[in-house]
């Protein structure tokens, strides 16, 4: 199976692909997915600034804690899946 061949390609046409898919690739690699290095962080800054901006929306006597940390998990849940 080492020989299988799926369909036949010019030779030179062949290495052209191979040399624009490889540097798409490398490309990606370099300018693409380095942005999200540090996504870790940017959630937890997201969740942060959510908690923050509904700190005064929380009252004690009526709300569970958990409850608003439990959004501030959705909040950085969905920054991380955009």
């Amino acid at each position: 199976m080492r020989n299988f061949v799926a369909f036949k390609m010019w030779g030179p046409f062949r290495k052209h692909l191979v040399k624009a898919h490889t540097f798409y690739v490398d490309q990606a690699k370099k300018r693409l997915l380095t942005s999200f290095e540090n996504i870790e962080e940017e959630v937890q800054a997201e969740m942060d600034i959510w908690l923050e901006q509904t700190n005064h929306l929380f009252d004690p006597e009526r709300h569970d804690p958990g409850e608003f940390y439990e959004k501030a998990n959705d909040v950085g849940i969905e920054f991380y899946e955009l």
